[in-house]
């Protein structure tokens, strides 16, 4: 299968997502931490509105200041129902640490790194 990439965003920081340019954009997108690990891996049809909701809703996986890089795969409207296998195969691959962790074992994980 072939999906249509329209634009690969190379690491940026997690403040630039509030640019105007990933408003309503659609994709896969990579959040990393302040090392630059990658740390979780999601699908969304809006990437501002998904990385928002990362950074400040009540029940957000993430403490304040965990998250600071992304990265942001744009895929065309056609391709966009073809996304969840991508997503998959991309969590498979890369095994991001909060992939797959319920949320009440984030908390934990977090300490880990906050020990290094």
């Amino acid at each position: 299968m072939f999906y249509l990439i329209i634009q690969v965003k190379m690491i940026t920081p997690i403040e630039e997502i509030f640019d105007l340019v990933y408003k309503g954009k659609k994709g896969i997108y990579f959040l990393f931490d302040k090392g630059v690990n990658l740390i979780y891996i999601g699908m969304t049809k809006n990437i501002r509105r998904r990385i928002y909701q990362h950074l400040y809703s009540l029940n957000k996986k993430f403490p304040d200041n965990f998250i600071k890089y992304f990265c942001f795969i744009e895929l065309s409207e056609d391709n966009f129902v073809f996304s969840k296998e991508l997503e998959d195969k991309m969590i498979k691959f890369y095994k991001p640490l909060f992939n797959n962790v319920p949320f009440e074992n984030t908390q934990k994980i977090i300490e880990v790194f906050k020990n290094d």
